[in-house]
C-alpha cells in the first residue's frame, strides 16, 4: 500500500515482511524525513489506514488490534481504542468524527465516534451465507456506506436509518476497494 494524505503532505507506506509484523511508515512528502512508523495489521497485503479530512491525521490498526489515531504533523499519537477484534478496513466520515469499520467477520460495520472510542451504531449483515464484507466507503454527505464482499457485490446501507438500502451484483471481479 502506497497512499498520499488528502493534502499531499504525507506518503504513507506499508511494507510487508516476512517473519516480522508489517510496517507502516509515514514520509515527509517534500522532504522524505520518516514522521512516525509503527508495526500495522495487514489483511491480504493490505493495511487498515484511513486518512482524516483534515489532512494532518490517520487512523490504523496496529499488531496488537487497536485503533491509533496519529497526528502527522506534531508527530504524536493522539489516542487509542482497544476494540476487541480486528478489522478489514476503516474509514473516516466527511467531518472526521466518525470512523466506520468493517469488523474481520465480514459481517459487521461499526461506527465509533473518534474522540471517545463510544460505538455509535452497529449494521449487522442478516445473511449468514453471503461473503465477507471486506472495505468501506462513506458517500460525500455521510448518510450512505457503501461496502464491498468478496463475492463482487457492494452493498449501500443508510447510516441514519440503520438499514440495507440495496446490493449491487454482476461484477465481473472480486471488487477489494470502495
Amino acid at each position: 500500500l502506497v497512499d498520499y494524505s488528502i493534502d499531499d503532505r504525507f506518503l504513507i507506506v506499508t511494507y510487508l515482511r516476512r517473519q516480522l509484523p508489517d510496517r507502516m511508515v509515514c514520509y515527509d512528502a517534500a522532504t522524505h524525513e520518516v514522521v512516525h512508523s509503527s508495526d500495522v495489521h495487514t489483511k491480504d497485503f493490505d493495511a487498515t489506514i484511513a486518512h482524516h479530512p483534515n489532512g494532518r491525521l490517520i487512523a490504523y490498526e496496529n499488531s496488537e488490534a487497536a485503533i491509533v489515531f496519529w497526528d502527522m504533523v506534531d508527530r504524536k499519537e493522539l489516542r487509542r481504542f482497544r476494540l476487541g477484534y480486528s478489522i478489514n478496513d476503516c474509514c473516516f466520515n466527511s467531518t472526521g468524527s466518525e470512523l466506520a469499520l468493517v469488523a474481520s467477520d465480514g459481517k459487521t460495520l461499526s461506527f465509533i465516534d473518534t474522540e471517545t472510542g463510544a460505538e455509535n451504531r452497529r449494521l449487522q449483515s442478516r445473511d449468514p451465507k453471503a461473503s465477507p464484507l471486506i472495505s468501506i466507503a462513506w458517500s460525500s454527505d455521510d448518510k450512505l456506506v457503501a461496502a464491498c464482499r468478496l463475492d463482487a457485490s457492494i452493498e449501500v446501507w443508510s447510516v441514519p436509518q440503520q438499514r440495507l438500502c440495496s446490493i449491487m451484483q454482476g461484477h465481473l471481479s472480486t471488487i477489494t476497494s470502495v
